[in-house]
């Protein structure tokens, strides 16, 4: 074991036992010796170990420092249960391909090597977060930001398939970090693979939330492998759930099979059809029904962008050296005014329904009316709601006309919200104001919710006419 004294720095290599107390050579003082090879202070390689900063599915990662070059890296060691020669000899070949990309994207590999059967993985130290912090904190992430997120980890997976052919195999939040300069950084090649190195003795690997159905069947994978983990993660972020969930390995690849993910656009009425159409073509459950290669991709993203934006000079060009930084400021503050513009554009649309012609027309009279009176009636001193109900109606009314919650939950606060009012024998005009009001949210719900059927019916229906012709 090697590890450094805590007196002067200089490194000990010692077979002493683990806890024992030695004497350092350099300045004579008593040290202990590290339980585990993998403590701060310990010494592998050209590394000295540091704090744990995260795990993943191969292993553990530490904040570490180069000796050689003094300079601060992120130190990825293999599990122990992971240290067959068959894997070891994998890990080593594919993280040496991954060590010769370069790319604004990609979080660069500087060394791999092994050192008394222990495999290590040198990787160039973010300052940052991961995207899996940042959901958990802010659960959803707004439509645009998420787009971008995604073209930037897409760039990477491009130069990565295109220079080498390598496949990630682990596409999720947790592998994506977000510099504090507001750069998408891929990490986590470690599962990476070469296409031309596939056979049917590779190991089935990956995260089964995230997998696609092919990794899960262990056949031969090319790069729209990775557009399928792309495509969930992207759902999870504009969703803020998964699309797939279940108990176990077997429960959660099933679902990747045979079951349909609810759209997006009938999750949150502030996304788009051509955003809802853009992450259902990426999770497509067979290979050839997906983008057929990145450039399709990234294509499909740069478009789509230019109409979910603030502003256009945010958006960098396809396979940009220079990778233009997302104002995260500018992102937030008008992302509620993109969300009622949308809002507004729909209302217009549906406006050819004739449901909605009559909630127009005919509702606003009563209202209007119901109005004046409970001016009137209010004046005179009649009796209020108790302070609790009108903050709820309040809270619900800001919640409706957001377009940020989904619609099964706003139905579900309104029928709440009705529930004790449609039980009061002689309501006053207030309470009947407010029934009226609720009334006319559900139904404007439930109209909602039968377009937004209608809409994935007529793209279901296309999808398969041109399917059926390219077959």
């Amino acid at each position: 074991m090697r590890f450094q004294c805590s007196f002067c720095s200089s490194i000990i290599s010692t077979e002493f036992p683990p806890k024992s107390r030695l004497e350092c050579p350099s300045c004579g003082n008593s040290c202990f010796v590290p339980a585990t090879p993998f403590e701060e202070h310990c010494v592998i390689g050209d590394f000295v170990i540091g704090e744990e900063i995260g795990s993943g599915s191969i292993g553990k990662v530490y904040h570490a420092v180069q000796l050689s070059l003094g300079r601060e890296v992120a130190l990825k060691i293999l599990s122990p249960e992971l240290s067959s020669a068959k894997f070891v000899d994998s890990f080593l070949r594919e993280a040496r391909a991954a060590a010769q990309l370069s790319h604004t994207n990609l979080v660069q590999s500087y060394a791999v090597g092994e050192e008394s059967g222990v495999c290590y993985l040198a990787m160039s130290y973010i300052s940052g977060e991961t995207l899996s912090a940042r959901l958990e904190r802010e659960k959803r992430i707004p439509t645009d930001e998420a787009l971008h997120i995604v073209q930037q980890v897409a760039e990477a997976l491009f130069y990565a398939w295109d220079h080498s052919k390598l496949i990630h195999r682990d596409v999720k939040p947790d592998n994506i970090m977000i510099t504090t300069d507001g750069i998408v950084k891929l990490t986590d090649m470690g599962l990476a693979i070469r296409q031309r190195d596939w056979n049917e003795a590779v190991e089935i690997s990956g995260s089964p939330s995230y997998m696609s159905p092919e990794q899960f069947a262990g056949e031969e994978l090319d790069c729209r492998c990775d557009i399928y983990s792309l495509g969930i993660t992207l759902y999870q972020m504009i969703s803020g759930q998964l699309p797939f969930t279940g108990e176990s390995f077997q429960e959660i690849a099933g679902q990747h099979f045979n079951e349909e993910p609810l759209p997006l656009c009938r999750l949150n009425l502030g996304v788009s059809l051509k955003v809802s159409s853009l992450v259902k073509k990426m999770m497509e459950k067979l290979p050839e029904d997906r983008f057929p290669h990145y450039e399709a991709l990234l294509k499909a993203l740069w478009n789509l962008r230019h109409t979910t934006a603030p502003d256009s000079s945010l958006i960098p060009e396809v396979h940009t050296v220079s990778i233009r930084h997302l104002n995260y400021g500018l992102q937030k503050k008008s992302y509620k005014n993109i969300m009622s513009t949308q809002k507004q554009v729909k209302k217009l649309k549906g406006r050819r329904d004739i449901l909605f012609w009559v909630l127009l027309t005919v509702f606003p009279i009563p209202i209007v009316i119901l109005l004046i009176f409970l001016f009137v009636n209010e004046s005179a001193g009649e009796p209020h709601m108790t302070s609790v109900y009108e903050t709820r109606m309040q809270i619900f009314a800001l919640r409706y006309r957001s377009s940020e919650y989904l619609l099964p939950d706003l139905k579900k606060q309104a029928d709440e919200l009705l529930r004790p009012l449609e039980k009061i024998k002689r309501p006053t005009m207030r309470q009947e104001l407010l029934l009226w009001q609720l009334r006319y949210y559900l139904l404007h719900i439930e109209n909602q919710q039968l377009k937004n059927q209608l809409r994935d019916q007529k793209v279901l229906l296309e999808s398969y006419h041109i399917g059926s012709k390219g077959r």
